[in-house]
């Protein structure tokens, strides 16, 4: 009960992203792809264009991260091993166009993105290079990195003759660390993570913005709801995005759609 009432409080863009990340991460225990694609539609429908891309990486890293742990054993380095080296140069390459590209741009490539990942046909293609996994690696993060959705790991890999279990933990290891250089690389670039996370007030309580409910949730340290601690549109508050505790005592929070520009104001707790 404390669980859904916190949830209500954040609106039903709480309620969407809990059951998408649910559903992903069933897709690929299951199936070992997909997953990025149910994120990818269910980030779209209720988060800021800016921000689907960098937290698209963010919700699927627990997926794939404990997929690595599980199958590590079934890992082939020969293949994840190139695809991270390939990774980190195109992530370092990519975060920095990306954090420039305006919202329209980055709108319309999504939504091609997703277009092509369904109709686009199976690739039969079996890698003859000596060492092609860096490429890959290179390429597919290259465009995961600038529009979420990379595809071609997951094409290539299931024509290389791996079983089944081989395939689940390479690609989880190979995803996961270009998760890692991807949420490390839209930050270093300066898109700001601290939005869409919870801050510990000085009461030892955690604090959430609510963007699609415009108010500030308030949790105890075992997860407990504690109500609203700003209700929805106190003082002008309309997408709640930000909070910071400041030295006073008081809890700044941005504003995004108040006059327009992000604005800060200050509540103290009565």
């Amino acid at each position: 009960m404390e669980l859904a009432a916190g949830l209500a409080d954040l609106g039903h863009a709480a309620y969407v992203i809990v059951f998408g990340s649910f559903l992903a991460a069933l897709v690929n225990a299951a199936f070992a792809n997909g997953g990025a694609m149910v994120i990818l539609a269910v980030t779209s429908t209720v988060l800021p264009v800016s921000a689907i891309v960098p937290m698209h990486s963010t919700l699927l890293l627990g997926s794939t991260a404990s997929r690595s742990i599980v199958f590590r054993a079934f890992v082939d380095w020969r293949i994840a091993g190139p695809f991270l080296v390939g990774s980190v140069v195109a992530v370092a390459i990519a975060a920095r166009i990306y954090v420039e590209l305006p919202d329209r741009v980055v709108a319309l490539a999504i939504g091609l993105v997703m277009l092509v990942a369904i109709w686009l046909p199976s690739v039969s293609w079996r890698p003859r290079l000596r060492h092609p996994w860096a490429i890959v690696g290179f390429i597919h993060s290259f465009l995961s990195t600038l529009f979420a959705y990379g595809a071609l790991l997951h094409a290539i890999i299931l024509n290389t003759g791996l079983q089944r279990r081989q395939v689940v933990g390479t690609m989880a290891m190979a995803l996961t660390g270009m998760g890692v250089f991807k949420i490390s690389g839209y930050a270093i670039n300066g898109f700001d993570y601290r939005p869409y996370l919870a801050v510990i007030g000085p009461n030892g309580n955690f604090f959430v913005a609510g963007y699609d409910s415009h108010n500030v949730a308030e949790y105890d340290a075992a997860g407990n709801h504690l109500g609203e601690f700003i209700a929805s549109g106190v003082g002008g508050l309309n997408r709640a995005d930000g909070l910071a505790w400041g030295p006073d005592g008081n809890l700044y929070v941005s504003s995004f759609q108040s006059d327009q520009v992000p604005v800060s104001y200050t509540h103290l707790r009565a």
